[in-house]
């Protein structure tokens, strides 16, 4: 893995009940990949993991 240039530390969209916004999280990927990030960094330095489950955290 190259994380090398721009990296991009991603937040966690959630829906109003606690639960991932998945379509909300692709959007934002693609976007910030769109214009000009290296690489991105899910789960990092935003702390949303220890909010989510398991399986989520593997989407």
């Amino acid at each position: 893995m190259d994380c090398s240039g721009l990296g991009v530390a991603l937040v966690t969209p959630f829906h109003a009940d606690g639960s991932l916004d998945e379509a909300s999280l692709r959007r934002l990927a693609r976007y910030v990949a769109e214009n000009g990030a290296d690489y991105l960094v899910a789960l990092g330095t935003t702390g949303e993991a220890v909010t989510q489950s398991p399986p989520e955290r593997l989407r």
